[in-house]
């Protein structure tokens, strides 16, 4: 393996306070709410890989702003460990996942190369994923896996622990391997904030 073909990622545990974790295992952990997203890797879509998941109606809705405020109070670590440039943070992508028994997403970017991604007015720079599953954890696998620039050698494997942040570049190569579980509840699922840091398409053009 080529070391300097590895992306850079940052692990950061106990990222929310006890108060904000909370508040967001209540707001999420809704049934109703969730949405099942399961996609195969179709001509024309943003990221063609294949997954199967579920996604929170609304994202964070309320709890967004406590969320974008620790993610901003820690930028510049967050560039640091993920080997980005500090950049004008132009926009704040969020979405709330839960992946029960059979969920996955196979290896992709978080990056739009279609030809569609030139009239788009901002670009993803920094992938953020961050786990409040309860623990212990009532599921198996649900890994992230980092792969290098070639897409062809794993480079790191993480596990889902609750309260971790991660952050990477969004151009990397990464997948969540399946997760097994005995029992396929909203409850023991693996619970997850993904974010993702804009800057403009446009900027030095």
């Amino acid at each position: 393996m080529t070391l300097s073909l590895a992306p850079k990622h940052l692990v950061i545990d106990g990222f929310l306070s006890d108060d904000i974790l909370a508040a967001l295992d209540e707001y999420a952990r809704v049934d109703a709410v969730m949405q099942l997203a399961d996609l195969g890797a179709a001509p024309g879509e943003a990221y063609s890989a294949m997954r199967k998941l579920w996604l929170r109606d609304g994202a964070l809705g309320p709890l967004e702003p406590a969320f974008r405020a620790a993610t901003m109070n820690r930028f510049e670590s967050l560039c640091r460990g993920s080997g980005i440039a500090p950049f004008e943070v132009s926009r704040v992508e969020t979405e709330v996942v839960a992946q029960r028994p059979g969920s996955f997403f196979a290896k992709h970017v978080d990056t739009d190369t279609r030809e569609a991604a030139q009239f788009q007015t901002t670009v993803r720079m920094i992938s953020i994923v961050f786990y409040f599953p309860y623990e212990p954890l009532a599921f198996s696998g649900g890994e992230l896996v980092f792969y290098d620039f070639t897409g062809r050698i794993e480079t790191a494997r993480i596990e889902p622990r609750r309260n971790r942040l991660i952050a990477f570049p969004s151009f990397a190569y990464h997948e969540v391997t399946p997760v097994t579980a005995g029992d396929d509840t909203f409850d023991g699922a693996r619970w997850s904030v993904n974010c993702w840091l804009h800057r403009d398409r446009h900027v030095g053009a």
